[in-house]
């Protein structure tokens, strides 16, 4: 399924036995939807300074190994 929606989009040819990903679009495709992610993660740092506040310390806090043995 994921091999045919990628030829439909043009990221990857088929001819019949042989399937072949453009690789060079794929990495295209690849970093532009990373960039979109750190955009987005730019914008809620900035737009939503208490919540990502907040965020941040609760997973320090969790990832603190535990002490005391327990």
């Amino acid at each position: 399924m994921v091999r045919k929606e990628l030829v439909e989009l043009d990221y990857a040819w088929y001819g019949g036995v042989f399937y072949r990903p453009d690789c060079a679009k794929l990495a295209m495709l690849r970093a532009s939807v990373c960039s979109d992610a750190v955009r987005w993660w730019q914008w809620a740092q900035v737009a939503e300074a208490p919540l990502v506040t907040r965020l941040l310390k609760d997973s320090r806090s969790a990832l603190k190994p535990k002490t005391g043995g327990g």
